[in-house]
């Protein structure tokens, strides 16, 4: 499996929080900062579980601001993005061998504790070949490219 950005331990896939700073939590642990995006797809206790966007029989869909005045919706948030990260650790625990294209992902991967480093192996973008000298551009000629 290819590990090209940190889907698996940010629902952003950046590891940024809302505000775009730098999120150390994320790294290592169930974050639901970034699933308050989805307010409508983060059912609280009790509720009838939503498919995609169509609500289920007999639930109504609730406005993002009705849902913050109800219970405690961090703990919420909280839990679905543990579920979220042990469903991905669960998926994991089937692949043999990880790519990463750069030590920097393998180490972040590896801190996370959803991949032990050394089921990681680091496999660089780009390719050593020849390197060609640029085309001159010939003025008055159509521009080509490829």
């Amino acid at each position: 499996m290819t590990l090209h950005d940190y889907h698996a331990l940010c629902d952003r896939a950046t590891l940024s929080t809302p505000g775009g700073e730098i999120c150390e939590r994320g790294v290592r642990e169930a974050c639901g900062s970034c699933l308050e995006r989805y307010p409508l797809n983060v059912p609280l206790p009790g509720d009838a579980p939503l498919r995609g966007d169509a609500p289920s029989p007999g639930h109504a869909p609730r406005s993002a601001e009705g849902l913050r005045h109800e219970g405690d919706l961090r703990a919420t948030y909280d839990a679905r993005a543990h579920e979220r990260r042990e469903a991905f650790m669960q998926h994991f625990r089937a692949v043999v061998r990880f790519l990463a294209p750069s030590h920097f992902l393998a180490a972040i991967y590896a801190d996370s504790g959803l991949v032990t480093r050394n089921a990681i192996d680091v496999l660089p973008y780009g390719h050593p070949g020849d390197v060609f000298e640029p085309r001159r551009s010939v003025s008055g000629r159509a521009l080509r490219v490829g």
